[in-house]
């Protein structure tokens, strides 16, 4: 009997806690355990939206005590707080309740141990990030920023004095989070006034500043698609600066800048920047890197213990090159999920050692609003191709719904593709509470 404890139920996570308890259904003996601090597991490419107000999560949010059941696999809530490689165990949290404490510490035996943790964001050292800015790593701090977002823009409809009525919002850093983020905003402003929000003028109360510290923003994309992309948001109103580094964040929100600028802010939001959690620096001190993520071989596993894998965005995967590595993204985990599913049942079932990862790059996508997409498709028919409008929209749809398909299967899945479109043709188009 074989114990494989997986532990973390973000995309690539619970993709290969899916694929492998399917493979894993010819050997009764072999068993599947998911381990997440969270009950609920929501696709986090959709947290940009959430903080907007433009996407109501309750239908996206799916339970991984119902996905287990489904599947075949066990879940146990908790976070990891120790680690016993010698005896191959694994300790994680308790769980509280409104009585108090429901769920005590539990110890958990592995014979293969999946870390799958994701990121936490990295501030750099930057004064005033952590304590005066907003996130949007979890889904708790992606609804904290549309609250206060809502908030604000309730305040400012109420406002008598037009002098007064200005909503500055900063979001610092260029990369996707960040560009679909801004976009995202301003399309949500732009609905208000459906909604009675009439006293003010989204467009002459309401800035969004976009800082990214390089020399144009999406570094990913080619220099062609970053500066459509720039274009397309200074279309939507969005300022954007780049080449600008952030010094501090002051209390009230203000970004302060190099060469002592200063960007007007009461809402001022971080993404530009992410790690492993930090627990994996103590836990795992020797594949610890210095730049904030674990260190493994092509194989997907530790340096130093071929019992222990670590994939998605809390692992370092060597790229083409050794100054870049695979970037942190949502296909890198899907792909990753499916590889480690089909090794790790080989491994099982013949004894034989994990053959290495390969990576292929279909490209990125990057969605500026409902309707506008932009990004590069790359496949072996076509090569490397920019896409844009309707085909570049149908393709950034495609990875969630993808990612449906594997959860769910083809059937299921449809389901729920059909309820949700149901639910945008009935529910408002922003979340207004």
């Amino acid at each position: 009997m074989a114990e494989i404890v997986i532990v973390g139920g973000g995309a690539g996570g619970l993709e290969l806690a899916i694929r492998l308890a399917r493979k894993l259904r010819n050997r009764p003996a072999d068993r599947v355990t998911l381990v997440d601090r969270k009950m609920n597991h929501v696709w986090k490419p959709l947290f940009h939206e959430v903080a907007a107000g433009t996407r109501g999560i309750s239908g996206d949010q799916l339970s991984y005590l119902s996905l287990a059941g489904l599947h075949g696999f066990r879940f146990r809530t908790g976070e990891i707080l120790s680690i016993d490689r010698e005896n191959q165990t694994v300790v994680i949290s308790a769980r509280s309740g409104p009585a108090g404490e429901s769920i005590p510490e539990r110890t958990l035996a592995y014979d293969h141990l999946v870390l799958a943790l994701g990121s936490e964001p990295r501030t750099f050292d930057i004064p005033g990030i952590r304590e005066n800015c907003f996130f949007l790593d979890t889904l708790d701090q992606a609804h904290r920023f549309q609250d206060a977002f809502f908030e604000h823009c309730l305040r400012l409809d109420t406002k008598e004095s037009a002098e007064k009525k200005q909503l500055n919002i900063s979001v610092i850093g260029g990369g996707a989070t960040g560009v679909e983020l801004v976009a995202e905003l301003s399309h949500a402003i732009g609905h208000l006034t459906r909604y009675g929000f009439d006293a003010f003028d989204p467009e002459k109360n309401v800035s969004i500043c976009l800082v990214e510290s390089a020399a144009r923003i999406l570094p990913q994309l080619s220099e062609g698609l970053s500066l459509k992309a720039m274009a397309r948001l200074e279309d939507l109103g969005v300022d954007v600066r780049t080449s600008c580094r952030v010094q501090e964040v002051l209390p009230g929100g203000d970004v302060k800048t190099d060469n002592d600028g200063v960007v007007a802010s009461e809402m001022t939001a971080w993404v530009a920047g992410i790690g492993a959690p930090g627990a994996l620096s103590h836990l795992f001190p020797s594949s610890y890197l210095s730049m904030g993520f674990l260190s493994i071989r092509e194989t997907l596993q530790l340096a130093d213990d071929d019992r222990i894998w670590a994939l998605g965005d809390c692992a370092r995967f060597p790229g083409p090159t050794p100054d870049r590595p695979l970037p942190p993204k949502a296909q890198v985990a899907s792909q990753q999920a499916e590889h480690l599913a089909k090794e790790m049942y080989r491994v099982l079932a013949s004894g034989a050692s994990a053959r290495p990862f390969e990576y292929k790059d279909y490209g990125s996508l990057i969605n500026l609003g409902t309707h506008s997409t932009i990004g590069q498709m790359m496949g072996n028919l076509l090569g490397s191709r920019n896409v844009d409008g309707w085909l570049a929209r149908r393709a950034y749809k495609f990875l969630y719904r993808r990612h449906q398909f594997i959860l769910h299967g083809v059937f299921r899945g449809s389901l729920f593709i059909l309820s949700e479109l149901l639910r945008e043709r009935v529910h408002p188009r922003l979340k207004l509470h």
